[in-house]
């Protein structure tokens, strides 16, 4: 279900969010989730390019693009007349509005600051719309937003790195798990790259939670060949693996004997080592995609 807030007319994926609760447009505006209603629609627009179509037309004139039955199926609801909506509609097929829900999700207007609890702001930047604590400067980012973040920082190539940083040294402090600040679950606590020292607060499919500073750190530590460092230690725990597996495959061989020399029996050393080898190397390939998470 999309809704379109009153004030600029931004639309929003609402389907997590209850009827009746009131949520924040990144204008700043309050709006109400409303009751879930549709209808079929009365085709007026094609729900390609939006231009006006006669009663009974198979084709639009203008981008002649089909004109679908407003009773086949549907793929949400219009946020402004509330008509169902053709799987992949760009426009509504009634009112003829433009469908394009902003890609980041809303947050409730009671929503709080998982560290001191005190309510949550967003501010709107030439680049993005932020969600911060203005009382203990922590910051709210988008999976997304982090993500496009870190690899334009990550500017050194394999190999090439300056001498790799160290993680900065910092007073032990208490542990304690964060709720997501969207869905409130019980976020995840993860040291960034695996050695940079800075402790992350992670909600798959949300986003990430920084204390105050905590994401100057990131960017600093991926600026100067921090996930460069990272990598080459992924490769070497890949090697020490890999030999490891290599020795117990040895003295599987060894302990077993050999029943008949030449080809390797089921449960052989070498099907041990073979197995090893294809499992570090998925698990390799999975390490370089999230490396940083």
């Amino acid at each position: 279900m999309l809704i379109a807030c009153a004030t600029c007319r931004r639309q929003y994926d609402a389907d997590h969010l209850e009827v009746g609760e009131r949520v924040r447009c990144l204008c700043g505006a309050s709006m109400q989730v409303p009751e879930r209603r549709s209808h079929v629609a009365q085709v007026r627009h094609c729900s390609a390019c939006g231009a006006s179509v006669e009663a009974g037309a198979e084709r639009c004139e203008y981008c002649r693009g089909s004109i679908l039955p407003p009773d086949r199926e549907h793929g949400g609801t219009c946020p402004e007349c509330f008509a169902r909506l053709g799987v992949g509609a760009r426009h509504c097929m009634e009112c003829g509005i433009s469908i394009a829900p902003t890609r980041v999700r809303i947050l409730r207007v009671d929503a709080a600051c998982p560290r001191c609890a005190e309510p949550l702001v967003q501010r709107i930047t030439e680049s993005a719309t932020l969600t911060e604590c203005s009382s203990c400067g922590g910051l709210w980012l988008p999976e997304s937003f982090f993500q496009e973040l870190v690899e334009s920082k990550d500017l050194s190539p394999l190999g090439k790195s300056p001498v790799p940083p160290s993680p900065e040294s910092r007073e032990p402090e208490q542990v304690r798990y964060l709720k997501c600040p969207d869905c409130h679950a019980v976020m995840h606590r993860k040291n960034f790259a695996s050695c940079s020292g800075v402790i992350i607060d992670w909600c798959r499919g949300h986003g990430f939670w920084f204390d105050d500073e905590e994401l100057a750190r990131i960017t600093r530590f991926v600026s100067e060949g921090g996930l460069d460092k990272a990598r080459r230690l992924d490769v070497a725990r890949a090697k020490q693996d890999l030999r490891r597996a290599k020795e117990s495959a040895d003295w599987g061989q060894r302990m077993r004997g050999s029943s008949s020399p030449g080809a390797p029996q089921p449960g052989s050393g070498e099907d041990l080592l073979a197995d090893a080898l294809l499992a570090l190397i998925a698990a390799g390939i999975s390490r370089l995609f999230r490396l940083f998470l």
